[in-house]
C-alpha cells in the first residue's frame, strides 16, 4: 500500500522507533479525526508493535523481518485508522445541553411573569435575560474545554481556589451575617477537592493524609462565610469521593485502609456539625414546626398552608388563613427559594410536578451517566459536579414543599448568579461525558514529544 513520507521529527526521544514503524503509524493517524484521540490511540498501537516485533525476534527473525512482520500481522493501516476513529469520538452532550437551557429558559420565564407587579420582589427581565445568556455561555464553554488540563494544573486550581474564597471572604459584601459572593466560592468546591483528590493519586499514605488534609482550608473557608448549605454539600461530596477512590484504591494502601481513614474523618467532622444541628434546633424544626409557628416553624408552616390551598391546575386559595393577607405577604422568600411553591400555588400542582420532576430527572440522568465513566479522574470530577446539583434539587423540592433541611436554591430555576454558576458546572461534567472515549492522563514524555510532531504534519 501507499506509504506517506515519514516525518523527521516523529516520535523524537523514541530511538526504538523504527521508521518503517514511523510510516505506518503517520498512515494510521490520517484516518483518526479527533486529534485529542490521536496520541493516546498511537501510543497503545506502538506499544503493540514493539511488542510483537520482539516477540518474532526471539523466535529467530532479524530485525527487519521481525518489524515487517508485526506491521503485516497488525493489518491495514487505513482498516486500522478507520477502526481507532470509531471508537475514539467525541460523544456529543447536545441533548443534555438543551434540557439544561430550556429549564433554565422556564425559570427566566416563570420568575418574572410570576413575580410582575410586585414592586419590591419584581424580577428584572433583562437581568435574567443575561443571566440565561452568561450560564449558555458558560455551559457551552465547559462543555468544549479539554478538562485534562485540570490534571495539568491542579496545585494552581487548589491554590487559586482557596485564595479566591479568603479573597471573598475580605471584600464580599455581608448580608444577613453571611459574605454574599463567597458562597458562590464555596459551590464550586467540590470540583477544586476532586482535582486535589487526583494530585495524590499512587503516593500512598502520603497521599491518602494531604488528600484528606486539603478539604480542611475549603472546609473552614465555608465556615467563615458562614454557608451552611455550601458548608454541607463540601462535606457530603468530599466523603463520597473519597469512598469512590477507596473502591479504586486511588492512592495504593488498600481499600479498607482508604475507606477507614475517610469514614474516620467524616465522623470527626460530622459529629460537632451533628450537635450543633441539635443545638441549633434545626432539626427540631423540621420535624415539628407547629412547636414555634411565629419563629423559627413560620416558614415551614407558611408553605405548608398555602399548599394546603393549590388546586391541580389554577391559582390556589388561601383559605382565609393569615387574616386574607395576600399569598405573596404570607409566604417568605416566594420569589426566591419558595419560588417552586409559588409555582404551585399560582398555577397549580401539575405545572409545579412537571418542572421538579423535570430537573429531579436531569440530575438523575447526569448521575447515571458519571458513575458510567470509567476514567477514574473523570468520574470522580463529574460526580464532584452532579452529586452537589441533587443534593440541591433534593433539598429544594423539600423545602418547597415545607420540609425545610437547608436553604437552597432550586437547581436552574433562578435566573441569577446561581444559574450561570449552575449551568458552567454543568458543562464541566459534560465535558467528561464528551471525552469519555479516552484513557485517562498524558503520555509519557517521549510520546508527548511524538504527539506535539504528529499535529504538526496533519
Amino acid at each position: 500500500m501507499p506509504m506517506p513520507e515519514p516525518c523527521s521529527a516523529f516520535w523524537k526521544g523514541a530511538p526504538d522507533l523504527s521508521e518503517r514503524f514511523e510510516v505506518y503509524l503517520c498512515s494510521v493517524a490520517e484516518k483518526i479525526r479527533w486529534k485529542r484521540a490521536r496520541p493516546f490511540a498511537l501510543r497503545e498501537l506502538r506499544i503493540h508493535l514493539l511488542e510483537q516485533k520482539e516477540a518474532f525476534q526471539d523466535s529467530g527473525m532479524a530485525v527487519e523481518a521481525a518489524e515487517e512482520a508485526a506491521v503485516r500481522e497488525m493489518g491495514d493501516a487505513g482498516m486500522v485508522g478507520e477502526a481507532l476513529d470509531r471508537v475514539h469520538r467525541p460523544r456529543p452532550q447536545w441533548a443534555l445541553i438543551c434540557a439544561a437551557g430550556l429549564l433554565a429558559l422556564a425559570g427566566v420565564f416563570l420568575r418574572g411573569a410570576l413575580t410582575a407587579g410586585w414592586e419590591h420582589a419584581a424580577k428584572d427581565p433583562v437581568r435574567s435575560a443575561a443571566a440565561l445568556a452568561l450560564g449558555l455561555c458558560a455551559m457551552v464553554g465547559a462543555y468544549l474545554l479539554d478538562y485534562t488540563h485540570l490534571i495539568r494544573y491542579g496545585k494552581k486550581v487548589y491554590l487559586g481556589a482557596v485564595l479566591l474564597g479568603l479573597a471573598a471572604l475580605a471584600l464580599s459584601p455581608r448580608i444577613n451575617g453571611a459574605s454574599y459572593y463567597t458562597r458562590y466560592v464555596v459551590l464550586a468546591y467540590p470540583p477544586v477537592y476532586a482535582v486535589w483528590l487526583r494530585l495524590w493519586r499512587d503516593k500512598g499514605w502520603k497521599g491518602l493524609c494531604c488528600a484528606i488534609l486539603g478539604g480542611i482550608p475549603l472546609a473552614v473557608i465555608a465556615g467563615m462565610a458562614p454557608y451552611v448549605t455550601g458548608f454541607l454539600l463540601l462535606l457530603v461530596t468530599g466523603f463520597l469521593l473519597l469512598m469512590c477512590a477507596a473502591g479504586m484504591d486511588w492512592f495504593g494502601v488498600g481499600r479498607e485502609a482508604t475507606a477507614f481513614a475517610a469514614i474516620l474523618m467524616a465522623v470527626l467532622v460530622s459529629v460537632p456539625a451533628l450537635l450543633a444541628l441539635l443545638e441549633s434546633k434545626r432539626l427540631t424544626m423540621l420535624l415539628h414546626p407547629e412547636g414555634d409557628p411565629l419563629g423559627r416553624g413560620y416558614m415551614s408552616m407558611a408553605v405548608r398552608n398555602m399548599l394546603s390551598g393549590a388546586v391541580w391546575l389554577g391559582e390556589g386559595s388561601t383559605g382565609g388563613l393569615y387574616g386574607g393577607l395576600p399569598y405573596e405577604s404570607i409566604v417568605p422568600e416566594w420569589e426566591n427559594d419558595c419560588i417552586m411553591t409559588t409555582v404551585a400555588f399560582k398555577l397549580g400542582w401539575l405545572p409545579f410536578l412537571i418542572l421538579v420532576g423535570a430537573v429531579l430527572g436531569l440530575m438523575l440522568a447526569l448521575l447515571v451517566q458519571g458513575l458510567r465513566q470509567e476514567n477514574p479522574f473523570g468520574r470522580l470530577l463529574a460526580l464532584s459536579v452532579i452529586v452537589p446539583l441533587c443534593l440541591q434539587a433534593a433539598g429544594a423540592a423539600a423545602l418547597n414543599l415545607g420540609w425545610i433541611i437547608y436553604s437552597v436554591s432550586f437547581p436552574l430555576m433562578g435566573g441569577n448568579l446561581h444559574t450561570v454558576l449552575t449551568m458552567g458546572m454543568m458543562g464541566l461534567a459534560l465535558s467528561v461525558f464528551r471525552q469519555q472515549a479516552l484513557p485517562e492522563g498524558r503520555c509519557r514524555p517521549a510520546e508527548d514529544a511524538a504527539s506535539r510532531a504528529l499535529q504538526s504534519v496533519w
